[in-house]
């Protein structure tokens, strides 16, 4: 799944200029301001919650952050790989997967986390609960036969803001 060509969904290609505003205005705030954004043109909430995530590129080396929907469930931060229902898993999932630790900023504080995915009756739990915080994606299921990996980041230790 890894290698197959990365095709940019019709949703992705509308949001790249947003997601690099809002990716500028929560780093260039320390976190004050970005992490609490309204969804609802969308369909999501007026009052979602975005993290940053950094990771490292798997081929590049190059680093890479990038802000993203989370849910908070069982003292960890929920991420949901849907990449806006295309067939392919986002690029940060992949990079995610090829280290143990990913660093994580809520606001203004940063943490380097552990990480697993979530399976079975837990991520059915937190599968709800996801979908509850952001509607839409349960349209994004329509788009693919993909099964969307639900991340769980731990924080293992506190770091310096991005």
């Amino acid at each position: 799944m890894s290698d197959a060509p990365v095709v940019v969904t019709e949703l992705e290609k509308k949001m790249i200029a947003w997601i690099a505003s809002h990716t500028q205005t929560y780093l260039e705030s320390g976190g004050k301001e970005g992490h609490i954004i309204d969804m609802g043109l969308l369909g999501g909430h007026p009052a979602s919650l975005t993290c940053l995530l950094k990771t490292i590129g798997r081929k590049s080396g190059e680093p890479r952050i990038l802000p993203l929907l989370y849910t908070y469930w069982g003292g960890e931060f929920i991420l949901m790989a849907s990449r806006g229902g295309a067939d392919v898993h986002p690029a940060w999932y992949f990079n995610m997967t090829a280290v143990d630790t990913v660093d994580l900023q809520i606001g203004t504080q940063a943490f380097r986390c552990s990480w697993r995915v979530t399976e079975g009756e837990e991520r059915d739990k937190v599968w709800e609960l996801s979908v509850r915080n952001y509607p839409p994606v349960q349209d994004y299921t329509k788009n693919t036969t993909r099964v969307f990996p639900l991340v769980a980041l731990k924080p293992i230790e506190a770091i310096a803001v991005f």
